[in-house]
């Protein structure tokens, strides 16, 4: 049976600092890829990323050692969110970035409060084992 974080406890207090950088890993990854897109969009498209990365770095009078870590970190996230079914996705995202709650998401998505809470825990205790 499920309990409710309260967010007293250290297995609460680890979840919800985990849940946390995922939150903040994802919204930094939307906001560099945002930034490129609208970058490429002003100018001709190149034809690999690795060299539209770079450009980008230099635009911005960044190294490529100084972002080495967050870029793995982005690597890492993206290839964890590919493990997770895309209903498990779709409840993360809304849930983690648009902050809607779960009866709204069980009300769109035609499942019960339990069922969507029970699938965005699942998303998140799958992301960390990957990560």
């Amino acid at each position: 049976m499920r309990y409710r974080n309260n967010g007293q406890g250290e297995d609460n207090i680890l979840q919800n600092q985990f849940t946390t950088y995922l939150v903040t890993a994802i919204r930094w990854q939307k906001i560099a890829y945002l930034k490129k897109r609208t970058k490429l969009g002003t100018h001709e498209l190149p034809t690999d990323f690795d060299s539209a990365f770079a450009q980008m770095l230099e635009t911005q009078g960044t190294s490529a050692a100084s972002v080495e870590q967050p870029v793995l970190d982005s690597l890492m996230l993206a290839q964890a969110l590919g493990q997770i079914s895309d209903r498990e996705r779709y409840i993360f995202f809304a849930r983690a970035l648009e902050k809607r709650s779960f009866d709204d998401l069980a009300a769109e998505l035609g499942m019960g409060y339990k069922g969507v809470a029970a699938a965005y825990y699942r998303a998140v205790q799958k992301l960390k084992k990957e990560m």
